[in-house]
């Protein structure tokens, strides 16, 4: 692979990246998506959840559910997060693999 190539790929990937936070972004500025994930399962679940877990009556078994039940909110808003991160970065990074592509289109011309 060239490395007219190799830049062309790398930029795609950036740009998947980016497109990618702007798909959560715009999720989380979605008032259905607010009220029902950041509010009702982030929130309102978590904290539901949580209170369970001070339940003396609660089950062994039932308990493990909880915790795994709080630990899928857990990754999910990481996830959420780590695209908006990742997306950030990405951005950052876009003009100058744009910069490098010209660069490399300029010299093997």
């Amino acid at each position: 692979m060239s490395d007219i190539e190799e830049l062309e790929v790398s930029l795609d990937y950036v740009k998947s990246l980016v497109e990618k936070r702007d798909q959560a972004l715009k999720l989380t500025s979605n008032r259905e998506y607010k009220k029902l994930v950041l509010e009702g399962y982030f929130k309102e679940e978590a904290s539901r959840l949580a209170l369970l877990t001070a339940d003396p009556s609660l089950r062994p078994e039932m308990r493990a559910d909880v915790f795994l039940s709080l630990q899928g909110i857990s990754k999910m808003n990481e996830y959420m997060r780590y695209i908006i991160i990742q997306g950030n970065q990405a951005e950052s990074e876009l003009k100058e693999y744009e910069e490098a592509l010209d660069e490399a289109r300029e010299e093997a011309a």
